[in-house]
């Protein structure tokens, strides 16, 4: 009988043992191998840029503020493109001011039946030219490719060849949400 207590009690002990160290091994922080690396003179971390809530007014009034910004915006769907499916417009609301979205990969994901549905949409603001190539008509032929690096650049370059630029503003969709009625 004694054999058998003395066993029973190496046994907890061994038990014990184990246990204890690894409830204190999972309960430690892993310490860090890596050296940190001291920031730049004139750096600053790099955060994700923020997504801008904005109303489809405040991006047709003043485009270039946001012009390669990440927005979202709240409408309705007014029009489907049903040619290609490549986009829809979005009527903000209580106005009639609206907004293209070009859809991208998520092209033939709208309908007819998709009108008049509440969306919320995230993407990025662009803008374009429509009419470009009335200025590139005026180029001589030794300047064969005419490129801009932003469209201010070219709206100005444009004016100064007496054109009035069309600027079309869009949305390049990223993701999408429809809201559906309470």
């Amino acid at each position: 009988m004694k054999k058998h207590k003395a066993f029973y009690k190496s046994f907890l002990c061994v038990v014990l043992f184990f246990g204890l160290l690894i409830f204190t091994a999972c309960g430690k922080a892993p310490e860090k191998q890596a050296e940190e690396v001291a920031p730049v003179e004139g750096e600053t971390d790099v955060e994700t840029p923020a997504i801008i809530e904005a109303a489809v007014a405040e991006l047709l009034a003043d485009p270039f503020l946001f012009e390669n910004k990440e927005v979202k915006i709240e409408g309705v769907v007014s029009q489907v493109c049903l040619d290609q499916g490549d986009k829809i417009r979005v009527l903000q609301n209580d106005s009639e001011l609206s907004i293209e979205v070009r859809l991208g990969e998520f092209s033939g994901q709208f309908s007819s039946e998709s009108e008049g549905q509440m969306i919320v949409v995230y993407g990025v603001l662009k803008t374009e030219i429509a009419n470009i190539e009335e200025y590139k008509a005026l180029k001589h032929d030794a300047e064969e490719h005419v490129a801009f690096e932003t469209t201010q650049q070219a709206i100005e370059m444009m004016k100064n060849k007496g054109l009035e630029p069309k600027v079309n503003i869009f949305i390049k969709l990223s993701e999408y949400e429809i809201v559906l009625p309470m």
